[in-house]
This record gives C-alpha cells, sequence and structure tokens, in this order.
C-alpha cells in the first residue's frame, strides 16, 4: 500500500501551506531506506566464492535474502558449510561489505525511491537531507554511490546536506538520528518529514521534535529494532511518486477553482 506516501504528500502540503516562504527538508536514512541491502549481501557472499574458488552461494539472488545485513548468521546456516567455512565467510563478509568497491558495485535503491526524491528536489524551497548512521570515514564512498545511481533521475545528493556517524560503526546511531534533525535546524531548515527503516531510529527523531512538526515514515524493509507507534508515523513498503504528483495537481485544480 501506498498510504505512507499519500500522507506525505498531505503533510508536505500542509507543512507548505503553513509555512510558503520557508526552506522545508525531508530527511530521508540511506541502508534499507534509500538502499535495498539485499543486493550488498549477495554481492559481498558471490565475491566470496569468485576469489575463494568456491560454488556455496551459486544462483544466490536478492530476493533470497531476508535477513537484516547486521544478522547474515541465520542466512549462511542454510547453506551446506562446515563451521570452519561459516566462519571464514562471515569474517569476509565483515570486511568486505562496506568497502569502496562494494559500496559503489553492490548497492541498489528501492524502486521509486530516486523517483520520489527528484520530485522533492524540484519543489521550490524544498529539499531533501540524508541522515545516517555511516560513520564519517565513509562519507565519500556514501556520497559518490548515492550520485552515481542518482544520475540517470537528475537526482544530486550534497555534501552539506549529508549527516553522518562522528564516532564508529554502529556507536549511538539513534542519537546521531536525533542530532541530524537538529544539526539541518541548525542549517536553516524546517524539517517536515523523516523517512528510515529502523522503528528505534525513528522513536529518537521524535524525541526530537518537541514541536510535532514533523511526519515520521517507517520504510517496512529489514529492520532489526522493534516496532513502536509513535504520534505521526505511518508504514509503508513502496516508492509511489504518483502519489505526489496526484495530489499536487488535485490541489493545483483546486486553487483554480477557487
Amino acid at each position: 500500500m501506498n498510504d505512507w506516501m499519500r500522507a506525505l504528500a498531505d503533510h508536505y502540503a500542509e507543512s507548505r501551506r503553513r509555512h510558503p516562504l520557508d526552506d522545508l527538508m525531508i530527511v530521508f536514512d540511506v541502508d534499507g531506506t534509500i538502499l535495498d541491502m539485499r543486493h550488498m549481501v549477495r554481492h559481498v557472499l558471490r565475491e566470496y566464492d569468485r576469489t575463494r574458488g568456491t560454488d556455496h552461494f551459486h544462483g544466490l539472488c536478492a530476493e533470497d535474502v531476508d535477513v537484516h545485513e547486521n544478522r547474515i548468521e541465520g542466512l549462511l546456516e542454510r547453506f551446506e558449510l562446515t563451521n570452519r567455512e561459516r566462519s571464514d565467510v562471515f569474517r569476509w563478509y565483515l570486511e568486505q561489505r562496506w568497502t569502496s568497491d562494494a559500496i559503489l558495485a553492490a548497492h541498489r535503491p528501492y524502486p521509486g525511491v530516486m523517483e520520489v526524491i527528484r520530485w522533492f528536489q524540484l519543489q521550490p524551497r524544498t529539499f531533501v537531507g540524508i541522515n545516517t548512521g555511516r560513520p564519517e570515514i565513509i562519507r565519500r564512498d556514501t556520497l559518490d554511490s548515492l550520485n552515481a545511481l542518482g544520475s540517470e533521475h537528475r537526482v544530486v545528493f550534497e555534501d552539506e546536506l549529508l549527516h553522518m556517524n562522528p564516532g564508529t560503526w554502529e556507536e549511538g546511531v539513534q542519537d546521531v538520528k536525533a542530532h541530524g534533525l537538529v544539526h539541518f535546524r541548525e542549517l536553516g531548515f524546517r524539517v517536515v518529514a523523516a523517512l528510515d527503516n529502523e522503528p528505534s531510529n525513528l522513536a529518537s527523531m521524535a524525541r526530537a521534535d518537541p514541536e510535532g512538526e514533523v511526519i515520521f515514515l517507517h520504510a517496512e524493509t529489514l529492520f532489526e529494532s522493534s516496532p513502536c507507534e509513535l504520534p505521526r508515523m505511518v508504514a509503508g513498503s513502496s516508492y509511489d511518486v504518483g502519489c505526489l504528483v496526484r495530489a499536487s495537481s488535485t490541489r493545483r485544480r483546486r486553487v483554480l477553482r477557487v
């Protein structure tokens, strides 16, 4: 269902009506929200076979990956691996999944997400911010990867609109997410929506929204934290720019009739 996209469109329209001269921002997470991380898991495991001369993961498709990228142990148990082989694969995976080659070669966006981002980037005084738990050490790789994926949709991700984790991997991610909203506000943006696949991150960002201006959108892909209920939270799994276009067209017709 695409109710979450319609909810986003309606909330954005209301925010624009209330703040016609403000710079509005829609904030996206990266992994599991923009990017379908199943492709990365498949890529790294198939690279293991290629470099080791093995055939453990022949035929593995992204659709076969039904675990979060931080929880592949359960996936590996389905293959005929010895304990030693499984440990070796797991070590390889941890070492390789965030290399420059893997980031550039393996990451794929969810269908429709770039079109949604493009639509917002085309709106007057509207910006797309990126709020990720990835560490600063892969800033350049992250930007290069996102811009390579966005280029065919004429989507551009700007360095100054990318908020990253100043710590190490998996360190204080929830706090990073909350600080991201504060950071963008300090830059002069009015944050009106935040999309993330982790409920715990959305809950943390909600605590950084005392005025209740942000709609929180849970991308129901693969996530680690427990689901939660928040005010102004809507969940969905598919991106449909048509919801935004149709809502915008309807509003324009109404204005003309008035």
